[in-house]
Parts: C-alpha cells; sequence; structure tokens
C-alpha cells in the first residue's frame, strides 16, 4: 500500500524527488504519513483538502478490493 500511496503523490506533484512516504502502525491501523515539498501541498491535499479525500477513499477502496 505504501508503494501504490508513492505512486500517486509523485504523479501529483512537480517535485516528485521530495515525496517521502513513511509507514507506521498504530494499534490496528497502518498510517501513511505523506510528506511532499511546501509548493506541492496544494496539489496533494487541495485548497480545502477535498483531493485528499478523494485520494483516502481510493486507497481505501482498493484496499478492499484486493483483501
Amino acid at each position: 500500500m505504501k508503494e501504490l500511496v508513492e505512486v500517486i503523490a509523485k504523479a501529483l506533484v512537480d517535485d516528485p524527488e521530495s515525496v517521502v512516504v513513511n509507514e507506521r502502525e498504530e494499534k490496528k491501523t497502518t498510517v501513511l504519513e505523506v510528506r511532499v515539498a511546501e509548493s506541492d501541498m496544494g496539489k496533494v491535499i487541495g485548497m480545502i483538502g477535498d483531493k485528499m479525500d478523494q485520494h483516502v477513499r481510493f486507497v481505501s477502496f482498493m484496499t478492499k478490493k484486493t483483501a
């Protein structure tokens, strides 16, 4: 899943080399932290977070579909 998130994030930004995805376990949840260049933040999360909602739903859907 980490790799999928990384591919999506790199496709959205102008500076794909700055994309870093960290994965950690918290209780029974996997947390993926995505870091991008400050100038690319709006491209990833959108002006009001709407893009991030869409990305999270897509990754959640893909996780359920492949599980």
